[in-house]
């Protein structure tokens, strides 16, 4: 079960999908080849000429030919405004670098989080769980009494009415541990649904593949 990895292996996973993390790691390329461009910007310019040549002097013995040949030029301008290019992209490659390093740290404290909320919320559920079935058993002994007389209507009213809170109270447990469940994938950067969902599908298929994804990844026992 994914909730069931250790801390470590979890971070790895969110590292590796989160597209925050690729987001900037395709800028920090961007910036390595924008170096890369303002550097072959300096080097000089080729350009090929050929040209048709004659002379009058008679005592020539071709009077006619083609000349050709390379020109290399270089930008002047180019040369004076590099050190201030080079500095600025190395500049936004540091800062690059530093939002990488603050979106690492933030995202390993989210899934710190995202794992430590889901334990508690976890135990929490299975505390209210627990709760709602002492009470319901406290119910139906109530409920018997009251038919033998043993315990009065009142008495049967109020437990009812605990029951009707335990239940409630279980509900939201559940809610909230549920949500905290899609937290963890969502923290982590995985699909809940798997890769074979298809939205296409009738409601039968599509909900007998969600119970076999969620089967195969343990999911149903969290």
């Amino acid at each position: 079960m994914l909730i069931d990895t250790l801390g470590d292996e979890m971070t790895r996973l969110a590292l590796q999908n989160r597209p925050e993390i690729r987001e900037l790691g395709y800028s920090g390329r961007i910036n390595e080849h924008e170096v890369e461009i303002a550097l072959l910007e300096l080097l000089p310019g080729i350009q090929l000429y050929a040209g048709l040549n004659g002379d009058s002097n008679s005592f020539l013995l071709n009077n006619d030919w083609v000349g050709w040949g390379a020109r290399a030029s270089w930008n002047l301008m180019k040369f004076a405004a590099y050190p201030v290019k080079k500095r600025v992209l190395e500049l936004e490659g540091e800062l690059i670098e530093q939002r990488s390093l603050a979106m690492t740290m933030a995202i390993m404290t989210q899934v710190e989080v995202a794992r430590a909320n889901y334990h508690y919320l976890r135990k929490s559920a299975a505390t209210a769980a627990k709760y709602y079935d002492v009470q319901h058993q406290i119910v139906h002994k109530t409920r018997d009494s009251a038919y033998a007389d043993v315990t009065s209507e009142q008495t049967l009213i109020r437990e009812e009415m605990n029951n009707l809170l335990a239940s409630a109270q279980y509900d939201i447990a559940y809610s909230e541990l549920q949500n905290a469940f899609a937290r963890i994938y969502s923290t982590i950067g995985v699909d809940p649904y798997g890769d074979s969902f298809n939205t296409d599908s009738s409601i039968a298929d599509i909900t007998a593949s969600l119970k076999q994804t969620w089967n195969e990844r343990g999911d149903l026992g969290g």
